[in-house]
């Protein structure tokens, strides 16, 4: 595995800091703008993830449904209450069945609300 050094550009009053990465270590990663990393300290030192893929957000249109935000069953319920398309966010998470039911069963009393 190999090692990269970043610069620390400022540290924020909340303890958070913004680095700098150098291009050859984002184009060696092959990050883009938009991915979304997961950080981790081990050992005093910071591992980053890209978790893109495996993030647990998805985006619909203009709509960002962070997943678990609320419970699966209300964020069905409340897209049929919007009139949205029916979109299961829940269908492609492997381990998820029992969510997407629920998401699939709100979206459906929803469309029964008149």
């Amino acid at each position: 595995m190999k090692k990269y050094s970043a610069e620390v550009v400022e540290i924020c009053e909340n303890g958070d800091a913004i680095l700098q990465f150098s291009d050859e270590m984002i184009e060696d990663l092959g990050w883009k703008p938009g991915d979304v990393l997961s950080i981790t300290m081990v050992d005093g030192a910071v591992h980053l993830k890209n978790i893109t893929k495996e993030e647990k957000t998805m985006v619909k249109k203009r709509n960002k449904i962070v997943l678990y935000e609320q419970a699966p069953y209300i964020q069905g319920y409340n897209s049929a209450i919007a009139k949205e398309e029916f979109y299961n966010p829940y269908g492609d998470i492997e381990n998820a069945e029992a969510d997407a039911e629920d998401y699939a069963r709100g979206y459906e009393n929803g469309l029964e609300v008149k």
